[in-house]
């Protein structure tokens, strides 16, 4: 099980983090600000690799701002959700996976867009389409590993 800091991201950490989760690759914004970058590398929220794809130490990457692309970790989405999206992607589901008749759709659709749920039938068939009869909202395998994160001082 990873840990990471309780520490909420700011407005600009939450903007470059929900750019970062909706890229099909995880990469933040090129425009990022430097000292954004530094704080979410110090939260380990991200993590820096040089041109050849190689994952940088966070000193390595701190050193590298300027050429290293930068990509979310599961700890950054983690960083974006509130108590609601936490408890429904880690309490409330089946052990399928599935997520309780009991969350709201905003909060489905938050999950959604941070890839952290999708839409599945009982026999494990997957659809883009929410309103395709007969799936439902499932944790997704990035969920599962969102879910497996502690935050320091959550009880």
């Amino acid at each position: 099980m990873t840990s990471h800091s309780a520490r909420r991201p700011t407005p600009k950490e939450s903007e470059a983090l929900k750019l970062a989760s909706v890229d099909e690759h995880g990469y933040l914004p090129s425009d990022t600000a430097p000292g954004c970058i530094a704080a979410m590398l110090e939260a380990r929220w991200i993590y820096g690799q040089d041109t050849d794809d190689y994952r940088l130490d966070p000193e390595d990457a701190l050193r590298e701002i300027g050429t290293a692309l930068f990509r979310i970790l599961p700890a950054g989405r983690r960083a974006l959700l509130s108590p609601a999206q936490w408890r429904a992607l880690t309490d409330a589901l089946d052990s399928s996976g599935r997520l309780s008749a009991r969350v709201t759709a905003p909060t489905i659709r938050c999950l959604e867009a941070l890839r952290l749920v999708e839409y599945r039938s009982s026999e494990g068939e997957i659809s883009a389409d929410p309103a395709c009869p007969g799936f439902y909202p499932h944790r997704a395998e990035l969920g599962d590993q969102v879910a497996d994160i502690t935050v320091v001082g959550d009880s």
